[in-house]
């Protein structure tokens, strides 16, 4: 597996750094969120990327938009696990449970 410097020295939108382009404000709610939305689990969850997340988080209350890296950092900050996402992705897959996925789509549809 590549390391967070490899990964970050790659594509803009995927740069760890991006999050540190986020204010300290956006920087704290981008992490609240992900912290205070979604479920650890011990597993990886396949079915949904970094980039599917980073919409999800736009389109919530209170969101803005963010770059794929910049939220892979904020989910590190929160503590959630990842792997690559298939073959040459630059999307991550997160130990997210399905349960607190689909109770924010639910939200959304409110």
């Amino acid at each position: 597996m590549k390391s967070l410097e490899e990964i970050n020295a790659e594509h803009e939108v995927d740069k760890l750094d991006a999050f540190l382009e986020l204010t300290p404000y956006q920087q704290l709610t981008l992490v609240a969120w992900c912290d205070d939305n979604l479920q650890k689990i011990k597993s990886i969850n396949r079915k949904h990327t970094s980039y599917g997340l980073k919409h999800r988080f736009e389109y919530s209350s209170g969101g803005f938009y963010v770059t794929n890296g910049a939220f892979k950092k904020a989910m590190l900050e929160a503590g959630f696990d990842y792997i690559p996402g298939r073959s040459a992705s630059k999307n991550w897959c997160f130990n997210v449970s399905e349960k607190s996925i689909k109770l924010l789509m639910k939200k959304e549809h409110h």
